[in-house]
Parts: structure tokens; sequence; C-alpha cells
């Protein structure tokens, strides 16, 4: 989105708005601040989005209409990158060490799936795919997020 006006700093012609540190992109229209996704949104289909927009390559600066879907909470959640407590390496893998064991969980519409609990985290993996496809067969932007553990089978 480019600006058409020319106000103290910003000349006209210069990419709009400002880059927050997690590299969304902010920009304000009559006095009044947007998330530049929502934006182009609204631009290509005429509405805001009702809920949530997802990046689909999980890259929050490619704004580009074919990156955005709109999403609910859990699914925008599920094209997450891993956070920095994860320990497994892959999402919904979790070591309990209380148990020593390992289990697969995934959230849906407020709704917790777990797995059995294995100990070994092979085991874990295998039932957390199998679990995953069945309940998200039919939508493959979902899973695609879980191509990481099925290499990581592959590779154990």
């Amino acid at each position: 989105m480019i600006c058409r006006i020319t106000r103290s700093t910003i000349k006209n012609g210069a990419v709009a708005g400002y880059t927050r540190k997690d590299n969304y992109r902010l920009i304000s229209v009559d006095g009044r601040t947007y998330l530049a996704h929502r934006l182009i949104w609204l631009l290509h289909n005429g509405v805001f989005p009702s809920g949530e927009i997802d990046h689909i390559n999980r890259n929050p600066s490619d704004n580009r209409i074919e990156n955005l879907r709109e999403a609910g909470r859990s699914d925008n959640e599920l094209n997450k990158n891993l956070g920095i407590r994860n320990t497994s390496g892959l999402r919904g893998i979790i070591y309990h060490s209380k148990y020593e064991m390992w289990v697969g969980t995934f959230t849906r519409n407020g709704k917790r799936t777990y797995t059995k609990y294995f100990v070994e985290k092979r085991d874990a993996v295998v039932s957390y795919v199998e679990k995953f496809e069945a309940f998200f067969h039919s939508d493959g932007i979902i899973l695609s997020s879980i191509e990481s553990h099925k290499k990581w089978l592959l590779e154990n």
C-alpha cells in the first residue's frame, strides 16, 4: 500500500505505515490504525474480515492476497511457528517429565484433543499425525502444518 499524499516526513509514493517488531505492518487511515493485511482483505473483498486473517506461509510481512485467508482462532494458532518454550522441536508434541512420557495435543474450536502417552517420542508423533489427519482431513492448509512431523518421522 502506497501513500497518496505528502505529510511532514512521509512522501507521496512511499510505502504506507510502519512495521512493528513482529513484522506486522500497521497503516493509519483517517486517524485510526489498522493491520495492513486486514486493509488488504477489505480492499480485495469489499468487507472487513469477520474473524482473524491468517498468513498461510507464516510470514507476517507477506500481505499478498493469495497468502491471506480468513481463519478462526484455532486455525490461526495451528499455523504459527514453534514457541520459544517448545522442547520437542515439533508442534503439539510434549514431553511430560512427571510421567517420563510423550504425548501429542492440539486444540480446535476450544476443544483440546490428546493422543495416548508414549515412552518413545516417535510413537507419540505417529499417533499425533494420525489423529491430526483424521480430524482435519479436508483442510489442506491446516494439514500442511504437520509436514514437519512427517519429515521428522522419515529422518528418525
